[in-house]
């Protein structure tokens, strides 16, 4: 995620804002029906001061994510675009009727990152997109743990996780999906594959889902594999090098679950030097 090519509202306590009011210094309540052009992003603040986000009724807000601890709060018919930058990170995230999160992580991994998440679909036509093409270089580990809570009917909630694991990096995640007797007709569904390109890389993915009503449309899945030597032969025939190849499958590959969120300001990755070898495929 390259933010510095994105224009950005900074929002600091104590300043006065025509998008929202700061109730104290840690809470901050975005104005009821806004829908401006422009992204948000709060000023920094310590890890273990909490930022309290409500998200007024059928408000249209973008928000860049790169604080320690924050609770959302999406109030009824509202919408939230949220972009995730890799950092130490605990959300909540509570969604009223028909309210909307989708959310973005996207880019290289060149430290380590740690993401707790817990989202509670409380009312009727609440859904969340959760989206993630991650790149992870070097000896760094991604851990994630998502939980996702439907409480309410008709609630909607889609997971995808794509990961490339260029040298000794790890991917260590958990989902957990939760749909309680009085979520009917709900619709859960969690993917998550990873391209590992050298034989020390490693991908450790729990899907886990508990469902308390009949009538609900459900499914989970992780899969590990080398990288596919086919879609570079295919490419190599079209006239592309070896690592324009790789490139350009890769960067397919990690932006397809954000395909028709245009709202998404998503990079181009780097160009690496080689292919590295291939592994044996695996799935967990």
């Amino acid at each position: 995620m390259r933010l510095d090519k994105v224009p950005i509202e900074l929002l600091t306590p104590g300043q006065s804002q025509p998008f929202g009011i700061w109730e104290q210094p840690n809470r901050f309540c975005f104005h009821e029906s806004i829908d401006p052009e422009m992204w948000f992003a709060f000023a920094p603040r310590e890890a273990s001061n909490p930022l309290f986000v409500h998200i007024g009724k059928q408000a249209r807000v973008k928000l860049i994510e790169q604080l320690g601890g924050v609770y959302y709060h999406v109030h009824e018919q509202a919408s939230l675009f949220h972009v995730q930058t890799f950092h130490a990170t605990t959300l909540v995230m509570e969604l009223d009727s028909h309210a909307q999160i989708q959310h973005a992580l996207y880019g290289t991994l060149s430290s380590d990152c740690e993401i707790t998440t817990r989202v509670h679909l409380n009312a009727t036509g609440a859904s969340i997109d959760w989206n993630e093409g991650i790149s992870i270089e070097g000896n760094h580990t991604y851990r994630t743990t998502m939980a996702l809570h439907h409480r309410a009917p008709q609630t909607r909630s889609h997971c995808c996780l794509r990961t490339v694991i260029w040298e000794t990096g790890t991917l260590q995640g958990i989902y957990e999906g939760y749909v309680e007797e009085t979520a009917s007709q709900s619709v859960l569904h969690q993917q998550n594959t990873n391209y590992i390109l050298h034989p020390k890389g490693h991908a450790c993915m729990l899907p886990h889902m508990w469902i308390a009503h009949k009538n609900v449309e459900a499914s989970h899945g992780t899969a590990t594999e080398p990288f596919p030597e086919e879609a570079i032969f295919y490419l190599q025939s079209r006239g592309f090098s070896a690592q324009d190849a790789q490139k350009t499958y890769l960067q397919s590959f990690l932006q397809a679950p954000f395909a028709g969120y245009s709202e998404f300001p998503l990079e181009t990755l780097e160009a690496k030097p080689e292919i590295c070898p291939p592994v044996a495929t695996s799935s967990r």
